[in-house]
């Protein structure tokens, strides 16, 4: 036991940048596993989206928001950025999940880098996905950002809310 004693009073130095170096090893891990690749979900274009959640959208457009609605056994996952200055703006949405109760998505907001070439011109980006539920009633949404923290959790408003 003593020699393992004197091997760490005279490599102090070692061992601390060992541990130093484990630590951030198993943080970057942690990281890693949090921030699991998005698989994106397909876009539906405005002719596939029932007019009342295309009409919810317009009317809502300016500011950032998140929606649900039940149409005939799909859930239409919504998610709007609000008015951006410029082009280069875009919503994701992936890694859908379903149980009775909720349905959970991972939703992401891009922005445009300093050095992209964007068009001049006001936007409102959004995203509307469609989830097939089948006999499932889910109650309500988790969206979660890309890192894994809760972004907003929304009611799935059905045709009689």
């Amino acid at each position: 036991m003593k020699p393992v004693v004197e091997f760490f009073k005279t490599n102090k130095t070692i061992v601390i940048a060992v541990a130093v170096l484990l630590i951030a090893a198993s943080a970057a891990t942690a990281v890693a596993l949090a921030r699991e690749e998005m698989t994106p979900l397909p876009t539906l274009s405005d002719g596939e989206i029932p007019e009342d959640i295309l009409l919810w959208m317009e009317d809502n457009k300016q500011t950032e928001g998140y929606g649900a609605f039940y149409r005939d056994g799909v859930v239409y996952i919504t998610a709007r950025m609000g008015m951006r200055p410029t082009g280069g703006y875009s919503v994701k949405l992936g890694n859908a999940e379903m149980d009775d109760e909720m349905i959970t998505v991972v939703v992401e907001f891009v922005s445009p880098r300093p050095t992209d070439v964007v068009t001049q011109a006001i936007t409102y980006p959004y995203k509307v996905v469609a989830v097939e539920v089948g006999d499932l009633h889910p109650e309500k949404v988790h969206y979660y950002g890309p890192g894994g923290g809760v972004v907003a959790t929304v009611p799935v408003k059905y045709p009689t809310d």
